[in-house]
């Protein structure tokens, strides 16, 4: 706690500079840095607000990241549904631009509401997901380790018994096209936002609504 508390005091002092500078990237960046130390505090519902802020001031390449900390922050707090927008944001942001790991991120971060409809869906997802992420040996911070953990429990308690094992094998042999297809059957809290700025492909936006 004092720890944060001595970090919201420099990130504070901070982000009135960098709102001095007139200068958006500065702001957006400081707002970002300050939203990892809340999350990594465990403060995910402060480190959202910051992260929304920093949206205003970020172009549409920084989105895809901030957008995909928005979902993590979600699904680390245990809101399944708060995370999906936020997920479909990045989804289609990171497709655009070809970035793997965070459209596998994604797709990870939309599978656990997609299991509240289709549960045995929601764990291929899952396991596309696992897989991608093992194949290029990303990690994750300690927030995306929490947030998929999350996500996994909450598709086990869908699956009310059912042997997960099989489903993320199916999943893990799915190409990102067909994870695609089977996100664009339904989207289960019915919100989904085109990328901001008018910056993404928006055909992209509707293979995934």
């Amino acid at each position: 706690p004092e720890a944060i508390a001595q970090a919201r005091e420099i990130f504070d002092e901070a982000l009135t500079s960098a709102r001095g500078t007139q200068r958006t990237d500065e702001v957006c960046h400081v707002l970002q840095w300050w939203a990892s130390s809340e999350g990594a505090a465990g403060s995910y519902d402060r480190a959202m607000d910051l992260l929304e802020q920093a949206l205003a001031f970020a172009d549409v390449d920084v989105q895809k990241y901030i957008e995909s900390d928005l979902a993590c922050c979600a699904l680390a707090s245990g809101s399944v549904e708060m995370a999906e927008p936020h997920a479909r944001r990045a989804l289609a942001l990171a497709v655009d631009s070809r970035h793997p790991v965070l459209a596998a991120l994604a797709i990870g971060y939309c599978a656990p509401v997609h299991a509240l409809v289709e549960p045995q869906q929601g764990a291929r997802l899952f396991g596309f997901t696992r897989a991608r992420l093992r194949e290029m040996q990303f990690e994750g911070d300690r927030i995306e380790k929490i947030a998929l953990g999350n996500a996994q429990l909450s598709i086990e308690r869908m699956l009310e018994g059912a042997d997960m094992a099989p489903l993320l094998e199916e999943g893990a042999a799915l190409a990102q096209d067909d994870a695609l297809a089977l996100l664009a059957v339904r989207s289960t809290v019915g919100v989904v936002l085109p990328p901001r700025q008018g910056g993404g492909d928006d055909g992209v936006v509707a293979r995934l609504s």
